[in-house]
Parts: structure tokens; sequence; C-alpha cells
């Protein structure tokens, strides 16, 4: 992403290296045996990785998950593409999800261009779909300003927020870019 000062697994290959899941079901059972903890938060912003291997490794994830000797509820983020594949909300939710995150990051083309992001537009819309179908509790990152914005680009995200996500959190209208140094957006500002 432009934005972004560290480099995209899906760009760079295997720049995502997967936790074990016997580290991450241990580590679960550990906490849960000490504390009584049930709830997690999975803090990596691309828990399943590089789209390539996104349902192997969800499926796995949830396998695991389902072998505790209880059972636990979390929040995770994914990608837009991994959630335009059904199956994987199916295993994501049958494990226990609770709340996604997920980084749209615009409902307009040029913008979405402007970020140097992987999916395309119309991947936002099946991944949207996708969720509110199956009634997730959603995280949506959307950027509704950045300097090249304009009313259209606005319009366009929050009718997306709103129409696609039934999202109404209104800290979602202020949200903007934060420019960060030594990033492409950076040299786009300046040209």
């Amino acid at each position: 992403c432009t934005f972004c000062s560290l480099s995209c697994a899906n760009i760079v290959k295997d720049k995502w290296k997967p936790l074990p899941l016997s580290v991450i079901t241990e580590e679960i059972v550990k906490i849960y045996d000490m504390y009584g903890v049930s709830r997690f938060s999975l803090t990596d912003d691309d828990m399943l990785g590089p789209i390539e291997g996104a349902e192997t490794r969800v499926k796995e994830f949830h396998d695991a998950i389902k072998k505790l000797p209880f059972d636990i509820k979390f929040s995770g983020s994914i990608s837009v593409r991994a959630a335009t594949n059904g199956k994987i909300l199916d295993y994501l939710v049958d494990a226990g999800l609770e709340q996604l995150g997920i980084g749209f990051e615009s409902a307009d083309e040029e913008q979405l261009k402007r970020y140097n992001k992987q999916q395309r537009l119309e991947e936002n819309f099946i991944a949207a779909k996708n969720i509110v179908e199956r009634n997730i509790n959603l995280i949506p990152g959307l950027i509704t300003f950045d300097p090249f914005a304009t009313k259209d680009t606005v319009e366009k995200n929050l009718k997306f927020l709103f129409e696609e996500l039934g999202h109404y959190d209104l800290g979602k209208l202020t949200k903007k870019l934060h420019i960060l140094t030594g990033t492409p957006m950076v040299k786009m500002i300046r040209d």
C-alpha cells in the first residue's frame, strides 16, 4: 500500500511467516488455564497471510481451535480477498469468530489504485455481501479522506459504509489518511 510503511506479504514473497498453530493453541490453553479467559484478540493485521494459502490456513486454524477442550471466541483481521471466499468466513465463524477487521480502505476505484491496494473494487462489494449475509460483527477499515479526496469519493465511501455494510459508526466519517514519512504517498503528494 502506498500509505503503509510495511511491505505487503502478497507482493513480497515469503514476507509473511505463519506462527505454527501448535504455538497458538498452546498459548490459548495456557491463558485459559491460568486466567479462565476464553476470548482472544488475534493482533496480526492479516491472520491468514497471502491469499494463495488463506483457505488452507483457515481450515487448519479451524481444526486446531475445534480440538481445544473448551470453546473460545476471538476477533481477528483478514484481507478483503479472503472475505470474498465464503468458505473462509464459515470456517472462522464456526471456530468462534466474534469480530472481524478488514481494510476495505475505499469504495472508489481511483482511491484504491492510489493506495495500491491488492483488491479490486468489486471484491470489496463481494466481501461486504459475504460478511453481511453471515451477520459478522465487523470493524471496517475505510479511509474517507486523503489529500486527493473529492466529494464524489467521500460519497462513494459513505454509501458503501452505510448501504453495503450497514455500518453506522460515525467515527468512520472523520477517518483520514495519515501520511507516513518515506511512504510512496509522500512522493505522490509532492508531485
